[in-house]
């Protein structure tokens, strides 16, 4: 899984281009780049013409909200300004919240069959949801937090409770606007309520994401240049780089252009001149439509402490596209990655795409995931995570991101959180490896709806020898149609242990529909995972032009080895 690097450095053999060799292989890349520019321009040109489910906290999965409020009678919520809250609202504020974001995302009069339920939390009340009363007291704790000034930066149920009552504001200021005569309090005037929930958002905001300003003045104002994006502009890619990674990412880019004929214009991020050499920013420029971007000139009071994987999320959130996806420098593609915008489902009904990893380690992590997340959606409850089937839910090698959602872009905002120095050094990348559980798990914290594309992570590549019952290579994953889309690992049998070891075979495909009772072969130095899956069906041969797909893809990364080579020659 790609990482912008401050990896080590790689050997004199291994430099891809050294300053003191520099034009001979940039004139082998400008000659690579000259194909691609054709192509790219081509295809463009031709593109345009004419378990079952656990009730979380089940002990007040069928009381109202009105339940759970102070008695009318009493003075703990004033009917206007509210002067005080009851003495146990922080053990219920998690509940509250979760409650009004179901509402807020049209939950109210689902049935519990209807495929749109995602956080449940208003299910089968015995009375009307009590909307305004429930809001009264979320607006008092919101006022609260904002009083406090902030929060225990490691302890993910507090990044919850400000992050939600900021969304929650947020929402009613700007998406919502239908309901604040409703909402507002009865003795405040809509003017003044507006003002506090103003007041609210930018304090919130303050508090949780300290290092958003002064890339922006407000989420709005991101959320406003997002939107106000041509249509044409919207849409694009980024990878995130460094010099370890340069030989992968521009082989990725090679692939999109010329085999898959990808016309989505692409950035690379970078973590400044230490993580990118100035000549290999200059290598990306002369492919078509690729922008180098320095992720620390945003978000520099964070980013600027970036490691490993964490500037992923940054740059997503950093780039001009409105709608992204963020791909690992040794992601390939069996299809043009355009089509997770359209035709796909997913991101058309949720405004992201998110990839199930392989069904690996049974360990328990779910005690510290139920702690930070009370109320965990009705949806989540679903996941192998949840259910000790897997410690690894998410593959972050793929993920699409609609920041011009209200939800989805706060929810990322979260995933920044999770990914920052401070946090990741304290928590985070102690109970997860690196990002990839942040993704989900800051949507479900937020109470954000999201789907998984709904077939676990499998392996393409060649049979494991001596069998007929499991599949050897790189992480695979398949559309929301079951068809190959896309892998994780490149061309490499191993590229761990060896980027020079023996290259791939493309010639089957094995995926896991059950997410449970697999049997996973690990790595050795010369191979690559293997997965058996539960079913014979879910071995596939590769058509006739995946298998060329593969076969084209190690060419290119020959070519591009060819290119080191002559760079080391110089050398000697």
């Amino acid at each position: 899984m790609s990482r912008s690097s401050k990896a080590p450095p790689l050997s004199a053999r291994a430099r891809l281009f050294p300053r003191r060799s520099m034009r001979t292989p940039l004139i082998a890349l400008l000659a690579l780049a000259a194909v691609a520019v054709f192509v790219f321009w081509g295809s463009r040109a031709a593109h345009n013409s004419p378990q079952p489910v656990r009730a979380p906290f089940a002990e007040h999965s069928h009381k109202s909200a009105h339940a759970l409020l102070p008695d009318p009678g009493s003075p703990a919520v004033d009917p206007g300004h509210i002067v005080s809250l009851p003495a146990d609202i922080d053990k219920r504020i998690d509940y509250l919240q979760a409650q009004l974001l179901d509402y807020l995302n049209g939950e109210e009069g689902m049935h519990e069959s209807d495929p749109r339920l995602f956080g449940g939390s208003i299910l089968n009340l015995a009375s009307p949801f009590d909307a305004k009363g429930t809001w009264l007291l979320i607006f008092g704790h919101a006022k609260k937090l904002a009083a406090i000034g902030g929060y225990n930066r490691t302890d993910f149920l507090y990044l919850g409770r400000f992050a939600r009552a900021n969304l929650i504001c947020y929402t009613i200021l700007y998406d919502k606007k239908s309901l604040q005569q409703f909402l507002r309090p009865d003795n405040i005037r809509m003017e003044r309520f507006i003002e506090e929930l103003e007041q609210l958002v930018q304090r919130l905001t303050e508090i949780v994401y300290p290092w958003f300003s002064p890339t922006y003045s407000s989420i709005f104002e991101m959320q406003t240049q997002f939107k106000k994006t041509p249509i044409r502009a919207q849409d694009g890619i980024i990878f995130t780089t460094g010099n370890w990674h340069f030989e992968l990412t521009l082989h990725a880019i090679l692939t999109l252009r010329k085999v898959l004929k990808c016309t989505l214009p692409i950035e690379i991020h970078y973590g400044g001149p230490d993580d990118l050499d100035q000549e290999k920013i200059d290598a990306f420029k002369t492919l078509p439509d690729v922008t180098p971007v320095n992720t620390l000139d945003s978000f520099t009071s964070e980013t600027s402490k970036f490691g490993g994987w964490s500037l992923k999320p940054f740059a997503l959130l950093a780039s001009k596209f409105a709608r992204v996806i963020f791909i690992d420098a040794d992601a390939l593609f069996f299809q043009d990655p355009a089509r997770l915008f359209d035709p796909g489902l997913t991101f058309r009904k949720y405004g992201q795409v998110f990839f199930h990893d392989r069904s690996l380690f049974r360990d328990d992590p779910v005690l510290w995931f139920k702690r930070l997340n009370p109320v965990w959606s009705r949806y989540a409850a679903k996941l192998r995570y949840m259910n000790g089937l897997s410690w690894h839910e998410m593959e972050s090698g793929v993920v699409a991101v609609d920041k011009t959602r209200t939800g989805a872009l706060h929810a990322l905002m979260a995933v920044c959180v999770m990914n920052s120095k401070e946090e990741r050094d304290g928590i985070t990348y102690s109970k997860m490896h690196g990002d990839k559980e942040t993704y989900w798990i800051s949507w479900d914290l937020l109470r954000v709806p999201y789907l998984f594309v709904p077939v676990y992570g499998g392996t393409v590549g060649f049979m494991k020898p001596n069998a007929t019952d499991s599949v050897c290579g790189g992480l695979f994953h398949t559309d929301e149609n079951m068809k190959p889309l896309w892998w994780n690992g490149g061309v490499i049998a191993n590229k761990h242990y060896n980027r020079d070891a023996e290259f791939m075979k493309f010639e089957y495909a094995a995926f896991d529909t059950d997410g449970d009772a697999v049997t996973w072969d690990w790595e050795t130095e010369t191979t690559p995972f293997c997965l058996k899956p539960k079913n014979s069906w879910e071995i596939i041969e590769l058509s006739k032009n995946e298998k060329q797909m593969g076969q084209q893809y190690v060419k290119i990364y020959k070519d591009i080895k060819a290119i080191v080579e002559i760079s080391d020659d110089t050398l000697n």
